[in-house]
C-alpha cells in the first residue's frame, strides 16, 4: 500500500467532530437518517480506531464495542456467544477497493484479539456483504432490515486467531 496510514484509538465519547461528521456522510445520511437521530450509540460505549493519512486526512473507522451483546435491534445470536462486536466500520469511497479496509479489520481484529477475543461478528449491510465475505466474516442468521437505515443487513461472525509471527 503505497498510501502511509495512521491509526488512532479514542474513546467514543472523545471522537472529534471531522469523524461524527465522516460517519454521519458515509453510513446514515444516504439512507434518509436524521443528523439528530442516535445514530451513534454512544450509550454502546467502545472505542474507534480512526485511519488517517499523514496529512491528517480521515481515511476510514472502526469501531470495537465492548460487550457481545449486541443492540437491542440486533442481539449476537446464541451460535455467536462470546464474540466482540464491530460497528461503523467505513472508508472514505474514493479508497475503497485499495485494501485499506481489509488492514483496518486486520487491524481491529488483532486488537480484539489482544484484549481477549476469539470470534468477531457484525452486522453487515447487504452492500458490503462481498467485503467482509473477503474478510474471512460468514452469515449467521437471516437477513434483517434495519429500524434505523431500513437498509438489509444479516449478522456475519468470523472466529479470531492469532496472527502467525515469523
Amino acid at each position: 500500500m503505497s498510501l502511509s496510514l495512521n491509526i488512532e484509538r479514542l474513546p467514543v465519547a472523545d471522537i472529534p467532530a471531522d469523524v461524527k461528521v465522516f460517519l454521519f456522510e458515509n453510513l446514515y445520511g444516504p439512507w434518509g437518517v436524521d443528523a439528530d437521530d442516535d445514530w451513534l450509540g454512544a450509550e454502546f460505549a467502545g472505542e474507534f480506531l480512526i485511519l488517517r493519512a499523514d496529512d491528517g486526512t480521515l481515511i476510514g473507522t472502526a469501531r470495537l464495542m465492548p460487550s457481545d451483546k449486541g443492540q437491542p435491534t440486533h442481539p449476537t445470536p446464541p451460535e455467536c456467544a462470546g464474540e466482540r462486536r464491530l460497528r461503523q466500520v467505513a472508508i472514505v469511497p474514493k479508497r475503497r477497493g485499495q485494501g485499506i479496509g481489509t488492514y483496518l479489520m486486520r487491524t481491529a481484529e488483532e486488537l480484539l484479539i489482544e484484549q481477549g477475543a476469539s470470534r468477531a461478528g457484525l452486522a453487515a449491510r447487504n452492500l458490503a456483504y462481498d467485503f467482509y465475505l473477503s474478510c474471512g466474516y460468514s452469515f449467521v442468521g437471516e437477513e434483517f432490515i434495519s429500524p434505523l437505515t431500513h437498509i438489509p443487513h444479516t449478522h456475519m461472525s468470523k472466529v479470531l486467531s492469532a496472527p502467525e509471527r515469523s
